[in-house]
């Protein structure tokens, strides 16, 4: 008979993983964000990867198997608006480096999808987890909202990154 004791599901759980402890990591990115960018993450999630399925029909039944590796393709990152607003400014000069409509110009692709990582950290903040999100660009710079009426509050904004895969590390 399983034990199902608090002390055996404490066992289990031990710490268990927070949901504050991550940290994301940025590659440099267009406007020299100082380092700041993985510091004023205020939320995000780990992108989502899952398998494709194929219906296969055989004389009235419905059978399945695995099919191809998808992506959502679609990523979403919450930032603070840091003093000088450096990291709204990069996040900008990344989405104007793909194509500035104003100026019609273009970088180098090479030069505007990059890598990220995001790891999750045990409570005494060492990596337990690392996730490689591949091919990254960013497709959306969301409004920063002011409020008169709203005290002792750090303004935030939303970005909105395409990706093309992630990556596990097992190790």
């Amino acid at each position: 008979m399983a034990d199902l004791s608090m002390k055996q599901f404490k066992k289990a759980v031990g710490y268990g993983q927070r949901v504050n402890k991550f940290y994301i990591r940025f590659p440099e990115t267009f406007a020299g964000d100082n380092g700041i960018l993985s510091y004023l993450v205020q939320s995000t999630s780990i992108p989502t990867k899952g398998m494709g399925v194929v219906t296969l029909p055989w004389q009235g039944v419905v059978t399945r198997i695995p099919g191809d590796p998808e992506v959502s393709g679609s990523w979403n990152v919450t930032f603070r608006v840091d003093a000088k607003n450096e990291v709204y400014k990069s996040i900008w000069s990344w989405l104007l480096s793909i194509c500035d409509s104003l100026t019609n110009s273009r970088a180098a692709l090479e030069d505007v999808i990059k890598e990220i990582d995001a790891q999750l950290l045990d409570v005494n903040l060492s990596p337990v987890s690392t996730f490689k999100i591949l091919d990254v660009f960013v497709t959306e710079v969301g409004e920063v909202t002011m409020d008169y009426e709203s005290e002792n509050t750090i303004a935030t904004w939303n970005a909105t990154f395409a990706y093309s895969d992630i990556a596990y590390n097992f190790s």
